[in-house]
């Protein structure tokens, strides 16, 4: 806080729910993680917008190792396996300077999350997307960012 406090950037861009898909983790599927919102707040204070990006479906396997053995059909997944049915963020009383951006429907279709997209990698584990992925999306994300962070 003490180094955004001096920077004084135009937003910062978080994640702002996490997922899982191991229950005993303590908190089930997909959670807006405690201290979230009080630190957005104290951004807001500051005058910094935020962006919070909903966490990525989780895989119950490394992608690269399931396609070295199978097709992507087979290393499909139900994002309902990791993600909730609704964002967490959307129901949450969030800040004003805070903007909720879901990206899950740029990486599955709505019932099923396949490792490779258009013959480029998606996952190069099981949670993380590639960059080589992420730059196919910048024309999509850079619509959907606030125009306070362009």
């Amino acid at each position: 806080m003490d180094e955004l406090r001096s920077l004084r950037p135009d937003a910062v861009f978080t994640t702002g729910t996490t997922t899982s898909r191991d229950i005993s983790a303590g908190f089930g599927k997909e959670v807006l993680v405690d201290g979230y919102v009080d630190r957005w707040r104290e951004l807001e204070d500051l005058g910094i917008d935020v962006v919070a990006v909903r966490d990525t479906p989780r895989l119950p396997f490394d992608a690269p190792e399931c396609l070295a053995e199978s097709d992507p059909e087979g290393c499909a997944v139900s994002p309902a396996d990791s993600l909730v049915e609704e964002s967490p963020l959307e129901g949450a009383e969030l800040p004003a300077n805070v903007t909720p951006l879901d990206l899950t429907d740029l990486l599955c279709e709505p019932d099923l999350c396949v490792p490779v997209v258009g013959n480029v990698l998606v996952y190069w584990d099981s949670s993380h997307i590639t960059a080589t992925y992420m730059r196919t999306l910048a024309p999509e994300l850079e619509r959907r960012l606030p125009d306070s962070t362009g």
